[in-house]
Order: C-alpha cells, then structure tokens, then sequence
C-alpha cells in the first residue's frame, strides 16, 4: 500500500496520478482493518490495481500459535467477511499494536482480481 496504508486518500491520489503503479497489501492488514469502510470502498475501486500479498509468508512466535494456516486465514478473514474485532496476522508478534481489526467483505469479483487475476496480468 505504498506505505501509507493510514492515508488511502492519498494512496488513491498516487494510483490517480500514475496509471501504471500497483500495491500490494503486504503487511498492512492491522491499518486497513481499523478502517474498514474506507478500506472497502478503496479495494472496490482500484480492484485492478491492487494485489494480494503477505510480506513473506508466515512466522511464529515461541508458542507457535501463528501457524501458516491461521496467518492465511487472517488475511482471508479480512477480506473475505464482516467479521468484526478479530486479530489481525501476527496480532501480537510484531510492534504494530493490540487493537483488533474488521472484515470488509468483498465482492468475489473482486477477490479474483486481487488473489490471482491483477498478478498474471502484471507477470503476463
């Protein structure tokens, strides 16, 4: 998200200004999920130009309570449903806080474009 996930105005104003960059989410599900409803209506708009990422898989901490099923079921879990006030990927391991995030819910066609289809246009 361009490092600036807080601001998505100003993120829509770069992706406006230049036609030919694209995000990734990678990381950034704590800031996008504390607002969701902003969050959403930008994913729906610049659907084409973003991509599904998670800054490197998955990692654990020394209970081992962030396996790789559940660091991807996270990330699903926001955008998938309107689940509210759960934890967010890592919730707890990194430095970015203790608050819970929300779901956005997003329409399957968009998911594709996110998931799999903006990445192969890109790769061609």
């Amino acid at each position: 998200m361009a490092d600036i996930p807080e601001n998505l105005s100003q993120l829509g104003t770069l992706l406006n200004k230049h036609p030919n960059l694209y995000v990734d989410m990678s990381s950034r599900v704590p800031e996008l999920g504390r607002q969701p409803f902003t969050a959403r209506e930008f994913f729906i708009q610049y659907q084409d130009r973003i991509l599904f990422g998670t800054d490197g898989g998955y990692a654990l901490d020394e209970n081992g309570l962030w396996p790789v099923e559940r660091y991807f079921r996270t990330n699903f879990e926001f955008l998938e449903t309107t689940n509210e006030y759960f934890e967010y990927p890592l919730w707890g391991i990194n430095k970015q806080g203790r608050w819970r995030v929300y779901g956005i819910k997003l329409p399957n066609k968009v998911l594709e474009k996110i998931y799999h289809d903006n990445a192969k246009i890109l790769l061609n």
